[in-house]
């Protein structure tokens, strides 16, 4: 089975998010707390491979925790729809529907732990239409009135075709009818037919046949919908893909040395926190379409220290070769907008009024390289390849 689009709802801090189309990979990119987890936490709560339990006071929205607590079951928090591939089979047979019809299922599940299915592509009807009945029995009057019927079965042929121009004209006046007045219409007919008819009758039979036409349709609209038939729901929950939810990264240090950064990630006596803020750095810089190499190359410019005594010609020119290798950086390396140029937001690169430090700003967090530590740097990255 494979997963087509889903939507959360009363979910933490999620009202609605509306249909999510999924693929083969989908991404949910925001700003930090605006809601990304809130929208995949659901969804590994709907069949999680491991855990994935429900809790109240995390996962209840804060505005309406009194109500839900008090019936769980009342509320939804993720519907997913599937297409149920190679599962549509057997879950058409346990369902009693067609392979077309089995072909999508909806599963939703409540705050309660209990689920619920649909099949969007099967329209369970629970009311007869009344045309449909109307032309069961205008159909039996067409072939019972040329009938030949036996002597005594006479007064029998008029009786009951009275009684089906009867029915056919209370059918017609009603839209649809429910399963107790089709029961009775299959009930008023019997009672027109003989207990014991002649074995040689040409008009019982045709009566009878008329009366399990109508019994079908009863059948039909007062059977239990495809979902809630034995076994339906093993069947599909059993189908349905597990999910996994993996949060284990970490978020960035404000002040990151990147000679540690390099060297920690060659020790095993860290513990898995802090290898994984520095891969999470590594990302970055990725996504900033940069590399530790790049990037030191684009910092060597940086690398000149104040000169003591410097003339104010020498500030103005140490000043016009900061500006530059920070647009340099910010634009060439790292992809991101030079602090010198009109924005209202973003990402950054900025330095220390003597060159020593440069400071990167993201939307969500800084690093800070310290100059004087730079050759160190590039010793440590150079012999690491794995970072």
């Amino acid at each position: 089975m494979r997963l087509i689009r889903y939507r959360v709802t009363d979910f933490r801090s999620v009202q609605d998010s509306g249909w999510l189309e999924v693929d083969a990979v989908t991404a949910l990119i925001g700003i930090n707390e605006s809601g990304k987890t809130n929208l995949l936490v659901p969804l590994w709560k709907l069949n999680p491979a491991q855990e994935g339990e429900i809790h109240p006071t995390s996962d209840y929205p804060k505005k309406r925790f009194g109500e839900i607590r008090d019936n769980p079951g009342d509320f939804c928090f993720i519907t997913a729809e599937f297409e149920t591939g190679s599962a549509a089979q057997a879950i058409a047979k346990a369902a009693g529907i067609t392979l077309e019809e089995a072909r999508f299922v909806v599963v939703k599940r409540h705050f309660d732990g209990s689920y619920a299915l649909s099949f969007p592509n099967h329209a369970h009807k629970t009311e007869a239409e009344g045309a449909e009945l109307k032309r069961i029995f205008d159909s039996a009057i067409a072939e019972i009135e040329p009938l030949s019927a036996l002597r005594q079965e006479d007064a029998l042929k008029d009786s009951l075709l009275e009684k089906l121009r009867e029915l056919s004209a209370s059918a017609a006046s009603q839209l649809t009818m429910s399963g107790k007045a089709v029961s009775a219409l299959a009930t008023t007919l019997q009672q027109q037919l003989p207990e014991t008819p002649a074995k040689t009758s040409t008009v019982v039979p045709r009566g009878l046949q008329a009366i399990e036409q109508v019994t079908l349709v009863h059948t039909r609209i007062t059977a239990p919908a495809p979902q809630d038939k034995d076994g339906v729901e093993d069947a599909v929950l059993g189908a349905i893909p597990r999910f996994v939810y993996y949060s284990n990264y970490g978020n960035l240090d404000s002040e990151i040395y990147l000679p540690h950064v390099v060297q920690n990630l060659k020790r095993t006596d860290l513990g898995a926190k802090r290898p994984r803020k520095h891969a999470h750095f590594a990302c970055y810089l990725s996504l900033c379409g940069s590399s530790h190499r790049k990037f030191w190359n684009s910092g060597r410019i940086l690398e000149t220290p104040t000169i003591q005594g410097e003339t104010p010609h020498q500030r103005k020119s140490l000043q016009s070769r900061k500006r530059s290798a920070s647009g340099q950086i910010s634009s060439k390396e790292l992809g991101l907008r030079s602090p010198h140029s009109s924005r209202t937001g973003g990402s950054k690169v900025t330095t220390d009024s003597d060159l020593r430090q440069m400071e990167i700003t993201f939307e969500s967090g800084f690093l800070t390289i310290d100059a004087r530590k730079r050759l160190n740097w590039k010793a440590a990255v150079l012999g690491y390849s794995g970072f």
